[in-house]
């Protein structure tokens, strides 16, 4: 079964990129991948920094949030 599963990956890999070795291909699909979770965590840290204010570090293990009035 799993020589079937490499097969359709192969086919795949070469459909998709055929001017890619196999290993290139994965790369790709990996810096792809990688770029989808940078933008997913980039939003994220927007939308955190949106509701709770901007933190800036200090020091170390100490942080400034201008928003909080003490």
């Amino acid at each position: 079964m799993e020589l079937k599963e490499s097969a359709i990956i192969e086919y795949s890999a070469k459909r998709l990129f055929p001017d890619l070795s196999r290993d290139q291909v994965l790369a790709q699909l990996l810096l792809e991948r990688a770029q989808k979770n940078l933008i997913k965590y980039q939003s994220m840290a927007r939308q955190f920094e949106k509701s709770m204010g901007r933190i800036l570090p200090l020091s170390a293990g100490k942080f400034y949030n201008p928003n909080l009035h003490l």
